[in-house]
Formats: C-alpha cells, sequence, structure tokens
C-alpha cells in the first residue's frame, strides 16, 4: 500500500450520532424499564382510588380520565424534582435520575412542566373536553396533540442518539442520567434533522386534520349524532355515550369513530347509577337513537352496549350488558305499543286544494266507523273508473288510505268488523288486503336483501299470502277492480304465488288495456333488481303505445326505464350520470317521479337552487307529501326555514302517517331546538325564541321547544309566557319532569299553590314511583300552610327511601309538634 495515500479521520467515520460524552447518561432499555415500572405503581395507585371513590368517578364520566393525569402529573412532577431527587419509584430501581444541564436535580416546577408534557398526549384522547366550535374541530385538535406529541415522544426517543432526550426533556432541558453520574451532563447539541423531520411530521397532520375538517363539515351525520347524545344526557340516566362503526375510517363523536356512510353502529352508553335492569336501558337507548337519528333505518344493525362503572385513564371497572337490534326487529318489537288512532291531525293550511286530502276523507270516514257512506263511496269512484280509465288513480289513491305500515290490532278489528257487516261488498277487503300488504312490507323493511333476515321475509310472505287473499276475495265481488291486480303485482315481486306477474297484467289489460298505473305496477317489477331487464321493459312500454292515443300519459311508461338506471347511478353516488339519465328520461313526458330523483341528485352535489326547481316541478305535476317533504329539505338547506316549515305542514296535512315526514320534522325540530337552547345559555334571547318558533311550526307537539322557550321566557322574567310554554310542554309531554318543575317555579311566582298541587297530583298518578314529585307537591302544601297533607307527602318520600324527604318529614314534625 501506497504509504503516502491519505487515512481517515477517526471521527469521520463514526455515526453522527456517536458523543463520548453520553456515557453518564441512562442507557435505552434501562430507562424503558423504569418507565414501565412507574406506569405500575401510579395504575395500582388509581385501582386504589377506585375502591374508595368508585361512585364519585362514575358521576364525573367524560371528565373522569383528568384523575388519572392529575395523579400522573403529580406522581413525575414531585418525585423527579429535587423533592424527590429526581428518582420516581421506576428510576430508582433502575438507578437513574433527572438532572438539569449542570447535573443537579430540576425545580418542581420545571419537573412539572416536563411532567405535563409527558403525560397530556396519553389523557387527552380519553377526555372530553369543551367544544370550541365544533366536535369536529375539537377532535382534530385532540389528534394533533394526541398523535403529534406521542409521535415526537417515540421519534426522539428511538433516533436522538446525541443526548437521548426525548420531547419532554427537550422542553425543559432535562437529561436522565445514571446515579453514579455527577458534574456537568456534557453532549453534542440535537441534530437538527431531527428537528426538521419532527416539523415534516407534525405539518402533515396539520394538513390532514385541515382535510378532515373540512370534508366532515359537509356532512350532516354529526348533527343526528349530537341530538341523539343531547337527548341521552337529557333523560338523567346517563354520563356519556360513544358511538362507532365497524369500519375503521370515518370521524367520530367526542373520541370513536364514526363512518359518514353508516353501516352498523355500536353504541357505549354510560350510567349514572347500577341499573335495576339492564334490559330497560339497552331498550331506552335504542328507542332514543331509532327515534332521534335521521337514517337510524338505513344502518344494517345497532348493537348496544350499557355499561356501570369508571375510567379514569390509570385504573378501569366496568360492568357490561349488551344487545343487537336491526332497524326493522327494534321497530316490530315495539309495534303493539303503537296505535293508529294516536296520531295528532295537523290542522289544515288555508287554501289547500281539497282534492289532495282525499285519503284523510277516507280515512276519517273508517276511523269514526261510517261503514256505509265509506263503502258507499268508494264504489262510486269505482263506477266512475269503470266508465272512464281517467279515474284510475282516484281509485288507487282512495284505497292508499289503508297503506298504513303501523301494526295496530284494533285498526285491524275494524277492518274485520267493516268485512261483516257489508260481506257482499269488494271494497272492505280490497281496503283489508292493502292494510296487509303495508304490513307485509313493514315486515320485511327497507334493508337490501343480504341485510334482511330469514324471519323479516317469513313475516313478508304471511302478510302478502292474507292480503293476496282478500284481493281475491274483491275480485269475486267486483271482476272490474283493475287496482286489485295492481296491488297484487306491487307485492309480487316479493311473493311466490301460482300466477305470475304476466299473468295478473293480462288479467288487469283484459279489464282495461288503457291504464296507466297497472302498467307501471308491472313495468316496476320487470327492472332487474326484481330479476327482469331492461330490454323487457322497453317491450312493454312499446306495446303500450298502441293505446297512447287515448291516455297520453302511457307515453311516460319509457321515462321509467331510464329513471331506474338513474337510480341505480345515483345509488353509486354517481350523481352526474343519474341527472343525465333522468334528463333522458324526462324526453318521454314529464312524470313528477323523475323530477323528483333529478332533484335528490341535485341535491346531493350541493346544487340546491337546481334541486328547488326540480322540485317545484314534481309539485306542480303531483302535489303528494313526498314531493313536498323534498322541497321542504332544499328549502331548509338554503336556509328558507319558514317556507321549509310550510312544506312540511302541508306534507303532514295530505298524509300524516308518513314515517319519512315524521322523521324529518322530528330532526329538524331538534336541530332548531339545540341551538336555541345554546343561544339562550349565551344570553341570545331573542334569537332563540324565534328558533324555538320555528321549531314549534315543524312539529306543533314538539314538547322540548316550547320547554325551552319557557325556560328563555323565565331567562326575561316574563313569567306568564314561561308558564303558558311550560303548561303546552305537559300537555305533549305528560311525564316531562323538568317542565313540571320549570310550572311549578311559575306557579309560584304568582303563588297560586292550589294549581301547583293539581299539577304535581296529575303527575304523580302517572309516576307514582318518583319521590322528588312527592316532595315538590308537599312543599307547595307547606307554603299554603297545610302541614299535615306537606308531612305526608314528605313521609311518602321517606318510605321511598329520598334521604332529603325524611330530613324534610322530621322538620316538619317538629314544627307540628
Amino acid at each position: 500500500m501506497d504509504s503516502h495515500t491519505a487515512q481517515p479521520s477517526f471521527s469521520s467515520v463514526m455515526p453522527n450520532d456517536f458523543n463520548p460524552g453520553t456515557q453518564g447518561l441512562a442507557g435505552f432499555w434501562r430507562r424503558l424499564l423504569a418507565f414501565i415500572v412507574d406506569i405500575v405503581v401510579v395504575v395500582f395507585f388509581g385501582y386504589v382510588l377506585g375502591c374508595f371513590f368508585e361512585e364519585q368517578f362514575v358521576q364525573l364520566g367524560y371528565y373522569a380520565p383528568w384523575v388519572g393525569f392529575l395523579v400522573c402529573v403529580l406522581y413525575s412532577g414531585v418525585m423527579n424534582s429535587r423533592v424527590g431527587h429526581g428518582q420516581s419509584v421506576g428510576k430508582r430501581l433502575l438507578k437513574v435520575k433527572v438532572v438539569d444541564e449542570d447535573g443537579v436535580a430540576v425545580p418542581v416546577g420545571k419537573s412539572f412542566v416536563r411532567a405535563f408534557v409527558l403525560c397530556l398526549p396519553f389523557f387527552i384522547d380519553k377526555t372530553m373536553i369543551p367544544p370550541i366550535v365544533s366536535i369536529q374541530r375539537n377532535l382534530a385538535l385532540v389528534f394533533l396533540v394526541s398523535v403529534g406529541m406521542i409521535g415526537g415522544l417515540v421519534y426522539f426517543y428511538l433516533f436522538n442518539g446525541r443526548t437521548r432526550q426525548t420531547l419532554h426533556d427537550l422542553v425543559v432541558k432535562t437529561f436522565v442520567v445514571k446515579v453514579a453520574h455527577s458534574g456537568r451532563v456534557s453532549s453534542l447539541p440535537v441534530w437538527r434533522f431531527h428537528y426538521v423531520m419532527y416539523a415534516l411530521f407534525f405539518l402533515c397532520l396539520l394538513l390532514g386534520s385541515l382535510k378532515w375538517v373540512s370534508t366532515v363539515e359537509k356532512t350532516k351525520v354529526f348533527d343526528g349524532l349530537r341530538y341523539v347524545t343531547y337527548k341521552l344526557w337529557q333523560t338523567g340516566d346517563f354520563v356519556m355515550a360513544d358511538f362507532m362503526s365497524t369500519r375503521a375510517s370515518g370521524f367520530s363523536i367526542f373520541h370513536k369513530t364514526l363512518n359518514v356512510e353508516i353501516e352498523s353502529v355500536v353504541a357505549n352508553v354510560f350510567l349514572k347509577k347500577r341499573p335495576d335492569s339492564y334490559d330497560r336501558k339497552i331498550k331506552k337507548v335504542a328507542k332514543i337513537f331509532m327515534d332521534h337519528y335521521p337514517k337510524a333505518r338505513d344502518i344494517r344493525s345497532l348493537h348496544i352496549k350499557v355499561k356501570y362503572g369508571f375510567d379514569i385513564g390509570i385504573a378501569s371497572k366496568f360492568e357490561m350488558e349488551e344487545a343487537s337490534y336491526t332497524p326493522s326487529s327494534w321497530l316490530s318489537s315495539n309495534r303493539p305499543k303503537k296505535k293508529i288512532d294516536e296520531v295528532r291531525w295537523e290542522d289544515i293550511p288555508k287554501g289547500i286544494d281539497q282534492n289532495l286530502l282525499l285519503r284523510r276523507k277516507v280515512f276519517h270516514l273508517f276511523k269514526d266507523k261510517k261503514y256505509a257512506a265509506l263503502t258507499s263511496l268508494l264504489e262510486s269512484y269505482q263506477a266512475s273508473f269503470e266508465k272512464d280509465s281517467q279515474y284510475e288513480k282516484k281509485v288507487n289513491d282512495a284505497f292508499s288510505a289503508f297503506y298504513i305500515r303501523v301494526f295496530d290490532e284494533d285498526f285491524k278489528m275494524k277492518l274485520d268488523n267493516w268485512a261483516l257487516q257489508f260481506p257482499k261488498s269488494f271494497v272492505p277487503y280490497m281496503a283489508r288486503g292493502v292494510y296487509y300488504s303495508a304490513m307485509g312490507w313493514e315486515s320485511r323493511g327497507t334493508s337490501w336483501a343480504y341485510q334482511t333476515s330469514r324471519e323479516q321475509f317469513e313475516g313478508m310472505q304471511n302478510y302478502f299470502k292474507l292480503a293476496y287473499g282478500d284481493f281475491r276475495k274483491a275480485l269475486e265481488r267486483n271482476k272490474m277492480l283493475v287496482c286489485a291486480y295492481k296491488w297484487m303485482i306491487d307485492n309480487h315481486k316479493n311473493f311466490s304465488s301460482s300466477e305470475t306477474g304476466e299473468y295478473l297484467i293480462k288479467k288487469a289489460l283484459a279489464i282495461n288495456p288503457y291504464c296507466f298505473y297497472v302498467r307501471a305496477s308491472y313495468m316496476y317489477s320487470l327492472e332487474p333488481r326484481w330479476g327482469g331487464s331492461y330490454r323487457a321493459m322497453e317491450s312493454f312500454a312499446d306495446e303500450a303505445m298502441a293505446y297512447a292515443d287515448k291516455n297520453p300519459k302511457l307515453k311516460e311508461l319509457r321515462c321509467l326505464i331510464d329513471m331506474d338506471k338513474g337510480r341505480m347511478e345515483e345509488h353509486h353516488k354517481k350523481y352526474e350520470s343519474s341527472i343525465s339519465l333522468y334528463d333522458q328520461a324526462l324526453t318521454y313526458g314529464e312524470l313528477s317521479k323523475v323530477y323528483h330523483y333529478r332533484a335528490y341528485a341535485k341535491w346531493s352535489l350541493k346544487d340546491y337552487r337546481a334541486a328547488l326547481d326540480d322540485f317545484n316541478k314534481a309539485v306542480a305535476l303531483n302535489p303528494q307529501e313526498d314531493n313536498y317533504l323534498g322541497r321542504a329539505t332544499v328549502l331548509f338547506d338554503l336556509g328558507e326555514v319558514e317556507r321549509s316549515a310550510d312544506d312540511v305542514a302541508m306534507a303532514r296535512a295530505i298524509w300524516p302517517f308518513d314515517h319519512e315526514i315524521k322523521r324529518y320534522a322530528q330532526w329538524v325540530a331538534e336541530k332548531l331546538v339545540y341551538k336555541g337552547h345554546v343561544l339562550s345559555k349565551t344570553g341570545r334571547h331573542q334569537e332563540a325564541i324565534r328558533l324555538f318558533k320555528q321549531a314549534i311550526k315543524f312539529k306543533p307537539d314538539h314538547a322540548e321547544a316550547y320547554y325551552w322557550r319557557g325556560q328563555t321566557y323565565a331567562r326575561l322574567r316574563d313569567v306568564d309566557k314561561a308558564e303558558s310554554d311550560y303548561r303546552k310542554a305537559v300537555y305533549y309531554n305528560p311525564r316531562y319532569f323538568s317542565a313540571y318543575v320549570s310550572l311549578d317555579w311559575a306557579l309560584a311566582q304568582k303563588k297560586q299553590w292550589d294549581d301547583i298541587i293539581e299539577c304535581w297530583s296529575d303527575y304523580i298518578d302517572l309516576e307514582p314511583k318518583n319521590t322528588r314529585a312527592y316532595m315538590e307537591r308537599g312543599g307547595a302544601y307547606f307554603h299554603q300552610g297545610d302541614y299535615k297533607s306537606a308531612a305526608q307527602d314528605m313521609k311518602k318520600a321517606c318510605d321511598m327511601g329520598d334521604k332529603e324527604g325524611c330530613a324534610r318529614y322530621r322538620s316538619l314534625q317538629d314544627k307540628m309538634n
């Protein structure tokens, strides 16, 4: 080898992070083991605390993990400071300590900052922080702090070999050294590349979070879940609730994941008190979710976990029971509680076309058991159709008054009695067949076939058999009853009978070949999803053109082909493509359903003005409840709340049994009440009152809207208006305890003790086990001077286990003695 060849220097071949001065620093594994020992110590202490303060921790709910956070900060802050000579239990066992650059233990304040930076990211993801602007922005902030800081802790711990400082050490300039080390800590500065890498990592997190917030705020899923959470909290039984989907991606309520496109939902609900029956609490959660979440019927399943216990971050203890429901199984399990006659009929809006109220007229005659008048009316409609096929729609609309998807034995009994009284008329059998058809579809549910259980299909088949039998009886009494064939064809898609759809349509058209609606029903049965094809639909539509001269509406049958193609594209979220297909459909005729579906496609693209134009055309062509409801949805999104409420009122007036009207009105009312409640709490009372009024317009029987408006009037010291609203809240929800309490307050301002006693007596008749009700009534008796009655109520509360009631009873006894 050439002796003059340059030899590499020692420093040039050493790794970048080599530092002869790091020999006194604690090693990787020693420091990690010390950290693990400290975790064990803190967890043990957490479980000890849990044994003594379990009930208090349960009541803390979302805020309970702050207890663990405080314990960790105190433990690490004190032990790793001068007070603990820089050594926690783990560091003492592993013979390492925390020091500053001079090699001495750090002050308590500096140690607390170090502990805060270390502990915060591990706890913030488990706690609820107060909303700043929106839940999703809170979640983005939590994500940044948690993932960003944990990422920094791990990164510097693994790769900062020069100083072996991690994030919390760098913040306060501390080092972890061996106990044997003394004197100043000498080390090379942290390699700047590490700071660059961490900055890039944090920047990526920030940009991702901003993108996520922007995407999620365009959805409305959060709104619905916030209302469900709000409703659960308002019951007073629950301290917190988390909702998450079975998929991993998405967003969350508080700190659990939930997708924008929800399939299956898991609800974790935490109780304030250990329940007597977990089953009742599970059903209560299910009811609140199904009643108040707008997309509840679209999910595949709801899995509910009801828990009692606590989680303070460093220790937890829970007992739990769980159950699962599909939307259909939940609805079916609660059907006996529903009564068709309990539906509240709204006032009819002024100027409404009386022809739109045909179903209401038919239903009221039936509800009032005016069977003779009803039979005569429906027979007259059929007679008109037999003379002129243009009356086909009127006959179908009249009998659709019995298409009510509510299980009600009393309603069915009325149908049976009607048939017994008029056995020779086709009308009661036709009506009962329509009701059985509705029950069949309700039993099946609205999910795709693979999401529907065997029990649901069996229930559907059983009801369709009953419907089929009644339609046959109706046809035996009137062979010209084309509408019976229409309903049988509608059911045939999901019902295996000896008669095919082709046989049924031939029989119907042999009676009257000019009918549009029975042909449209058969066209729907030829859709590919029911085993047909677009070619078959085209062939059938072309055959109908031979009769179009007498009934031009038959030309619109061709619309149904492109309309179904558009619906399939819309189902796959290909909205632009679906709109093109709807445009093509409209070249064959102006069918209101096409405008209806095209409007929803444009609405999905946030083109609200264009959607409104289409809904206006749909309403003009067919002013039915579904078109009014669709237009109301668009108007609300455009901020035209009053017009939206008018359309909802119109839809409800036309037909109050439509599930979607109820659900949408409830959802909007809840949203407005929630916003009004927030505004009222921040002192913006007039704005809040305006929102409560709008909520009442959407849902006139919304007890909470009246209650919170009453609370707002109370803050304005307008006792008369507050009392009026409290009374309405109690009227619409006779078990609304908070409304009774507030009504008590309003009446007490006027010293109307008799009215207070009467109100509480009404409530006690409904809820005889509510100890607070007896105490409130007892208080009214006391103010009235009737100490004996007051004592009796206090004793009643005491006997049921209310400690405050016992104390008041003893005080009254002393007073009377």
